[in-house]
């Protein structure tokens, strides 16, 4: 039986926003929307296969995950959910 390493994190976002920033250890995200309303992930994540970071959008019923490369953890990403929009939010540390 394998030994736990990772812990995890999570929150219920409604109507509001968060940021995660390096301190937090964030390396994996996992946002789920079961609302009618677009959630929205944005920040700098340009070490992500040189991709220039800018908005996500996780429509009603999808999950995204995002995983940092090489130990990297997040920093300075925001997830809102607007009004009407609740996310289901796990951080892997």
């Amino acid at each position: 039986m394998g030994v736990l390493t990772h812990r995890l994190w999570t929150r219920t976002l409604t109507d509001s926003a968060i940021t995660i920033n390096d301190d937090q250890g964030v390396f994996k995200l996992i946002i789920q929307n079961d609302s009618a309303v677009d959630g929205i992930f944005s920040g700098d994540y340009e070490a992500l296969n040189g991709v220039a970071g800018g908005n996500i959008y996780v429509e009603q019923g999808n999950k995204f995950e995002l995983q940092m490369p090489n130990g990297s953890v997040f920093t300075g990403v925001t997830i809102t959910a607007p009004a009407g929009c609740t996310l289901k939010i796990i951080g892997v540390i």
